[in-house]
């Protein structure tokens, strides 16, 4: 496993964010993928097409990930905007991790292969610390891989 990277969720201004990070903090923005560059803007508003699907933001050692939350019914509200994100290099540590933080806590997206090339999925845990966790296939080809 590597490091935490605090995931902020916004409602529609995360790249307003990325831009007064880079500002304020003095690094750069890695990249900002919009909803509109993913398989997710299907059925989308058209308004939610150009914001954050998902960011990132690097200053020296500190990193953040971002992304604005399409779901009306996710309401962010300041200061409970923090995931945590876990990346991981083996796929059975990440298994075993998200299977342990999973007890008594609720999973809000199963572990499973992504569209992106990834084994992705996020967990409240008992104490409602929300974490997202990834570990990213090695290969091109992930269509063998199981999730």
């Amino acid at each position: 496993m590597e490091g935490i990277i605090p995931y902020l969720t916004f409602e529609g201004n995360a790249a307003d964010a990325l831009a007064f990070y880079k500002q304020a903090l003095g690094g750069e923005i890695l990249y900002a993928q919009t909803f509109r560059e993913s398989e997710l803007a299907d059925g989308m508003p058209e308004a939610w097409k150009d914001k954050v699907m998902h960011g990132a933001f690097q200053s020296g050692d500190l990193q953040l990930m971002v992304s604005d939350t399409p779901d009306s019914a996710t309401k962010v509200n300041a200061g409970d905007q923090v995931q945590l994100a876990l990346n991981f290099t083996d796929e059975q540590q990440i298994n075993e991790v998200f299977t342990r933080l999973a007890v008594e806590g609720t999973v809000t997206m199963a572990l499973e292969k992504t569209f992106w090339g990834a084994k992705f999925g996020m967990v409240t845990d008992k104490f409602g610390v929300r974490w997202m966790l990834n570990y990213d296939y090695q290969n091109e080809d992930s269509s063998s891989s199981t999730p």
